[in-house]
Order: structure tokens, then C-alpha cells, then sequence
């Protein structure tokens, strides 16, 4: 009786009882984590930014509109958003944002007057707002029509665990080591969101090499190439 043959290292067929997984669901996994802690961080710094303006300057209008730039950035700018998405490559407007925004936000613990609360709070609105829309670019990219829905499901789902987990971190942050914990803790999950996409494939080089009908580069759309012998 002949024994089948021993798996390549690196191969899809099961060694061990396990199933490696491919490099593109890889590729998606790390966007997922990638989007989760982003959308954590969000909720990290509505929370502080709260308890910080409201321990600071109290409870009034100077209050209200510091926590009111921030979102009326994404309202102003965010028809724009777009088309910078469409001009650049997502991973790396996707990184730069995150990293951009994370050092930012470390401005609020030291704004000490609300025009400064009210600064730091539009240029991390403005910095940040590109984020989520490049990494739903990336997911156009990364993952097969058939699996888009799917996908999309499991983004929804990362977004809204981590708006429920984000204000319970925050409020644990606070409680122990001060509200200007919280800032410290979106910087390091912005760089951490920001470092799970560096070995994420961009979206020109995936549709590059993707592979088309026949095995080999070429377009995806199913579309036979007509040559002088084949009629189309």
C-alpha cells in the first residue's frame, strides 16, 4: 500500500492536525486587529477627553465645544475623505494616520486652557478621520467578492466590541492611574494598530499579483482574453 506524501513545509494541507492558514486570511486577520484597536482608541479618548475638560474647566459651553470639534471635523472634512482614499494607497494612509493621530492625542494632557483643548481636539479629528476608510479600502483589496459580506460582518463586530470594551478600559485607566492615562493608552494602541498593517499587502501590489482565471496574473472579472484562434 503506498503512503501519501509528506506535506511541503508552508503547504495548506493539514500537518499535525492543523491547517495552515493562508497568507491573505492572515493579511484580513491583522486588518480585523488592526480596526479593533483603532475603534478602541476612539472610545478611549471620548472618554478622557471628557473627564479631562470637565475636571479642568468644568461643566459649561468652553466644554461642550471642545468635545463638539472633534466630531464637527469629521462632518466638515469628511466628504473629502474619499477621494484622498482613492489618491493614495490605503495601507499607508491607514499607518500615518494612526501614528499621526496617536501622537497627537498626548496634547490633551497638556492643554491648560480651552482654546488649547479645543486645538488638540480638531487636529486629532482631522488626523484620525482618514483611518477607518482606508482599512475599509484594504478590505476591498484583500479579500475575494465571495467573502466581502463576511468580512464586512466581522468588521462591524470588532467595531462595536471594541465601543463597549474601550469606555470600561478607559474608566478602569482613570480610576487607577489618572484620566492622563488614557491618552498614554491610545498612543500605544494607535502604534500597535499602526504596526499590525506593515505586513499587510497594499492594494496595488494584491491586484497586481493576483492570480487571474487560468492560474496565472491577469484580470480577475472572469473575462476570457480573446486571442487570433478563440472567438469571443
Amino acid at each position: 500500500m503506498r503512503l501519501p506524501a509528506r506535506p511541503e513545509p508552508g503547504s495548506l494541507r493539514e500537518v499535525s492536525g492543523r491547517r495552515a492558514v493562508p497568507a491573505a486570511d492572515r493579511s484580513v486577520h491583522r486588518l480585523l486587529a488592526s480596526l479593533f484597536l483603532t475603534w478602541t482608541g476612539f472610545a478611549l479618548t471620548s472618554v478622557g477627553a471628557a473627564l479631562l475638560l470637565v475636571d479642568r474647566f468644568g461643566l459649561g459651553v468652553t466644554t461642550g465645544t471642545a468635545l463638539a470639534v472633534q466630531v464637527l471635523t469629521n462632518v466638515l472634512v469628511g466628504p473629502l475623505v474619499g477621494d484622498l482614499v482613492s489618491r493614495r494607497a490605503p495601507r499607508s494612509l491607514a499607518i500615518g494616520s494612526s501614528l499621526t493621530g496617536g501622537l497627537l492625542v498626548l496634547g490633551y494632557p497638556a492643554a491648560h486652557t480651552p482654546g488649547q483643548a479645543q486645538l488638540v481636539a480638531f487636529l486629532t479629528g482631522l488626523a484620525v478621520l482618514p483611518g477607518i476608510p482606508a482599512r475599509m479600502a484594504l478590505r476591498s483589496a484583500l479579500v475575494p467578492a465571495a467573502s466581502q459580506h463576511r468580512v464586512s460582518g466581522q468588521m462591524v463586530a470588532a467595531e462595536r466590541l471594541a465601543l463597549v470594551l474601550g469606555p470600561l478600559a478607559a474608566g478602569l485607566l482613570a480610576a487607577r492611574l489618572g484620566y492622563p492615562a488614557v491618552f498614554y493608552g491610545e498612543a500605544v494602541l494607535a502604534a500597535a494598530a499602526a504596526a499590525l498593517l506593515l505586513r499587510t499587502p497594499s492594494s496595488r501590489r494584491f491586484r497586481r499579483s493576483r492570480p487571474g482565471p487560468t492560474g496565472g496574473a491577469g484580470p480577475t472579472d472572469g473575462r476570457r482574453r480573446c486571442s487570433g484562434e478563440t472567438r469571443c
